[in-house]
């Protein structure tokens, strides 16, 4: 076994270990509150529904001779 596979080895099991401390905390961490869980304790968003900035819907509709036109 030459360095390289020792080096893929490693990086191997280094993400393994860090997706199995995802997981660790995921399932098992603490239950406290931090920002985005609209708990209410801070004053950072917990104001109901944010602002809409963009608007997404259908195009406009062109008339024939606007939709015909050669830009």
């Amino acid at each position: 076994m030459g360095w390289q596979d020792v080096v893929a080895i490693g990086a191997v099991l280094a993400a393994a270990g860090y997706l199995a401390s995802l997981v660790w905390r995921g399932v098992g961490g603490e239950k406290s509150g931090s920002c985005g869980t609209a708990c209410g304790k801070c004053s950072s968003g917990a104001q109901g529904e944010p602002e809409q900035i963009v608007t997404i819907g259908a195009a406009p509709a062109l008339g024939r001779a606007e939709a015909t036109k050669v830009r």
